[in-house]
């Protein structure tokens, strides 16, 4: 589903904040069986940032018997990643 562009809409369209990324008033939705006068894409969500970090030892103690030391760790940096809108928002 494309969204229309709401007619005579000032403002900003993305505030960027985790409650509201972007202005639900600059849009209305489309009469039923068509689409809206916007491209597809248009609308983007936050982008996706993730660190993950994995350190490994292997150590050989006799001929045919290794050990190995492995930690791995998820979201090193701790960034939040917020999903894109559903299109039953508008």
């Amino acid at each position: 589903m494309r969204p229309n562009r709401a007619p005579g809409f000032q403002g900003p369209l993305y505030s960027k904040t985790v409650k509201q990324w972007f202005n639900p008033a600059a849009f209305t939705a489309p009469y039923p069986g068509t689409f809206g006068d916007l491209g597809r894409d248009t609308l983007t969500g936050p982008g996706l940032s993730e660190l993950d970090l994995s350190v490994a030892k292997s150590t050989t103690i006799r001929e045919g018997l290794r050990a190995q030391f492995r930690a791995e760790f998820f979201n090193v940096l701790n960034h939040s990643n917020f999903t894109t809108p559903e299109s039953g928002c508008l």
